[in-house]
C-alpha cells in the first residue's frame, strides 16, 4: 500500500511539473484538478494512516469535510473584513467608530469559527480512538509539510526551465 501511495504522490508530483505542450510558449488553461487530487490524496493516506473502518470512514470524512468547509468559509470571511479595514485606514478621515465595527466583527468571526472548529474536533475524537487522534495530528502536520515541500521543488523546477527559456 506504501508503494501504492508513493506512485500516486509521484505521480501528482510529476503531472504539475510536465509541460502539457512543451512546443507551445503559451501557458496552459487554469486547472480546477489539482485541488481534488490533493483532497484525494489526503484521504487515501488518511485512510491507511489512521487504519480507519468502514463505519468509522462513513462517520469521519464528513466531519472532516465539515471542517474544512468552515476553517474556508473562517478565512474567506476574515480576509474580507480585513480587506474592508484596510479600505477604512485609507480614508483621509479615519472614522473611529466604523474601525471599532470592524474590528468586532472579525473577533466575532474568529469566535464563531473557534466554537464550531472545538465542536467538529469533539464530534471526531468520539469517532476515532485516542491511537488514531495522535495519529491524525501528526499526519496533518506531516501532511501539509510534505505538501509545501512537494509545491515548492514544483516551482523550483519551473523557474528554471523559465530560466532556460522553455515555459512550465
Amino acid at each position: 500500500m506504501k508503494k501504492l501511495l508513493t506512485l500516486i504522490t509521484l505521480g501528482i508530483a510529476i503531472a504539475f511539473a510536465q509541460p502539457l505542450n512543451p512546443d507551445v510558449d503559451e501557458p496552459p488553461p487554469p486547472e480546477r484538478a489539482p485541488k481534488e487530487l490533493v483532497e484525494t490524496l489526503r484521504k487515501v493516506r488518511l485512510i491507511e494512516e489512521l487504519n480507519l473502518s468502514e463505519e468509522q470512514s462513513l462517520k469521519f470524512f464528513p466531519k472532516l469535510n465539515e471542517l474544512r468547509e468552515a476553517k474556508e468559509k473562517f478565512e474567506q470571511d476574515r480576509r474580507t473584513v480585513l480587506d474592508e479595514l484596510r479600505d477604512l485606514l485609507h480614508k483621509e478621515k479615519i472614522p473611529q467608530d466604523q474601525i471599532n465595527a470592524k474590528i468586532d466583527k472579525l473577533f466575532q468571526i474568529e469566535e464563531e469559527f473557534n466554537k464550531k472548529e472545538n465542536a467538529l474536533k469533539k464530534e471526531l475524537r468520539k469517532i476515532l480512538s485516542p491511537e488514531q487522534q495522535a495519529r491524525l495530528i501528526l499526519f496533518q502536520l506531516r501532511f501539509e509539510r510534505e505538501l509545501r515541500d512537494m509545491i515548492r521543488g514544483i516551482r523550483e523546477r519551473r523557474q528554471e526551465r523559465i530560466k532556460k527559456g522553455r515555459w512550465r
